[in-house]
């Protein structure tokens, strides 16, 4: 994994990266508090087989444990996701994410939970925001066993859809599949 807190046009680390993989998180866009920004702050997160990239602000008991840590909300909110995720599947994540989301303790009136998600072969990707939803995008491109999710998209493709507000979808091998979360506003 490679981490760093320098503007990504201008990091030499992101200009020598080179790798063959099937499946990637690359997460490069601004901080929300550029005072904390390092490579120990940048995503993606992982714990314990969990890798997390995510755009957004959560509030509540996350926000505060991670103001009292000094640390990203994402991380407390991975280690969360990653002790409550027991079924490692799509639908498990639905419920686990739907629950967690449900929880205004827990989130606050968080601006969005727009998500990069990898545990083991699988990868996932899911959108929610509670305000500016033209700001918290994710866009989906997808065709011949090939699947891409960006926060806009990369070219000029007429494959790309944005995913709908409380999308959650499985970038498999082959089609992707998705459904779609109520969660309260």
């Amino acid at each position: 994994m490679v981490k760093s807190g320098n503007p990504a046009a201008s990091d030499p680390l992101l200009s020598d990266v080179r790798a063959r993989t099937d499946r990637f998180i690359g997460h490069v866009r601004y901080a929300s508090d550029p005072e904390t920004v390092c490579a120990a702050n940048s995503h993606p997160f992982q714990a314990l087989g969990v890798t997390l990239a995510h755009n957004g602000t959560f509030y509540g008991k996350i926000g505060a444990e991670g103001d009292d840590r000094k640390v990203s909300d994402t991380v407390v909110f991975l280690e969360l996701l990653e002790n409550r995720w027991t079924e490692r599947t799509l639908e498990g994540l639905s419920e686990t994410l739907r629950g967690v989301l449900s929880d205004r303790e827990l989130v606050g009136e968080y601006s969005a939970a727009n998500l990069l998600i990898a545990a083991g072969d699988d990868l996932f990707a899911f959108r929610r925001y509670r305000r500016n939803g033209e700001y918290y995008t994710l866009y989906l491109n997808s065709g011949d066993g090939v699947a891409v999710v960006a926060s806009e998209p990369l070219d000029a493709d007429p494959g790309w859809r944005l995913l709908a507000d409380g999308e959650l979808v499985e970038l498999s091998q082959g089609a992707p599949r998705s459904v779609l979360l109520t969660v309260p506003a």
